[in-house]
């Protein structure tokens, strides 16, 4: 797939075709949203994505991935419904409890999201940007253990801008470092 390869730019231009000849495809709307959204262009995101929906309101992936658009544009309130509209129609699904948290923290609405990450944990106990987003709570908090046990996270999670270097070496796990030497780096730049 065009989009798990990375080539963006190659499926928005494959997903436009598709959407040219079957106009009517509410996925083909949902999935080329998705990826100009990846591209940063939530703005053309969002259009595609409304248009999905007239296509096939209430339509859960297009409603989350719209939802995810409006955030990235600052108009979260404008998320909340959709967000909550999709957890109706699939109460399990961890990522949507998890993202819907992350709105709702946007909004200073930080018990409601403290709900939300707590109720995606129990969805999915690794899901990784529940665990990140409760552990920066904690930090801000003053609760440094479950604070930065959960900031841990940030190396698997898609809420962070973390990334882990390719270093060949392991990871420092706190052990004696008697006879060792320890790299340090920036694991985080301020733009």
């Amino acid at each position: 797939c065009l989009q798990q390869a990375g080539r963006l730019d190659e499926a928005v231009a494959t997903f436009e075709a598709a959407a040219a000849i079957d106009p009517k495809d509410p996925e083909i709307h949902n999935n080329l949203g998705y990826v100009l959204r990846q591209l940063g262009e939530a703005d053309k995101a969002c259009a595609v994505l409304q248009h999905g929906l007239t296509l096939r309101p209430g339509h859960r992936g297009i409603q989350v991935n719209l939802a995810n658009a409006l955030v990235d544009l600052g108009r979260v309130t404008d998320a909340l419904p959709l967000y909550r509209s999709a957890i109706a129609a699939d109460p399990g699904n961890a990522d949507v409890r998890a993202n819907h948290g992350m709105a709702l923290e946007i909004l200073g609405r930080h018990p409601d999201a403290l709900t939300e990450y707590r109720a995606a944990l129990r969805l999915d106990a690794d899901h990784p940007d529940a665990h990140f987003c409760l552990g920066l709570h904690a930090l801000a908090q003053g609760d440094f253990a479950a604070g930065w046990q959960g900031y841990e996270w940030r190396w698997r999670s898609s809420a962070s801008d973390s990334r882990l270097r390719g270093f060949p070496l392991r990871r420092w796990d706190g052990e004696s470092l008697q006879g060792s030497r320890l790299l340090i780096h920036a694991a985080e730049t301020e733009a």
